[in-house]
């Protein structure tokens, strides 16, 4: 628990509009609870039920105004990232899963025990692997810089 305290500390570093820290992460270590998470999310299929824990990155929409939909996804996005780093920094491999979850999002609230006013904006399967443990993971190649950026001058 206090690995992954640090953590979240490192990871409270990020920045969030307005200064807001909206973002909460849910930590689930219940193994009993894995293969129900990899059923509603379906995305994982097969390796969810093989991580140390979940961890799902949320936003406290009750610190947004109805007018700001798009800050929510924003900052929790940013914090992410930031999480990923802490994870690897700390030496956990993750693995960030999408939280579109179309008709199963209450679910997921029900089975983990997350509050209405937060909403799941992400999911990531936590991995502490012995030294020297040999994986495979997926290669996506990288676009170039001159493919996603232009410049008006």
């Amino acid at each position: 628990n206090q690995v992954l305290e640090d953590v979240i500390e490192l990871t409270n570093t990020a920045p969030s509009a307005c200064n807001r820290q909206a973002t909460h992460v849910f930590a689930v270590a219940k193994r009993d609870l894995f293969e129900e998470i990899e059923n509603i999310h379906g995305g994982c299929k097969g390796f969810g039920r093989h991580a140390s824990l979940f961890l799902f990155v949320t936003s406290d929409l009750s610190l947004y105004s109805s007018n700001e939909v798009k800050l929510p996804i924003y900052d929790a996005g940013i914090y992410t990232m930031n999480l990923l780093y802490a994870l690897q920094a700390y030496g956990l491999y993750a693995c960030p899963l999408n939280a579109s979850l179309p008709g199963k999002s209450e679910v997921m609230h029900r089975l983990i025990g997350i509050p209405d006013k937060f909403d799941i904006n992400g999911i990531i399967a936590v991995y502490k692997l012995k030294s020297g443990t040999r994986c495979k993971i997926a290669a996506s190649p990288r676009r170039k810089a001159k493919d996603v950026l232009t410049i008006f001058e």
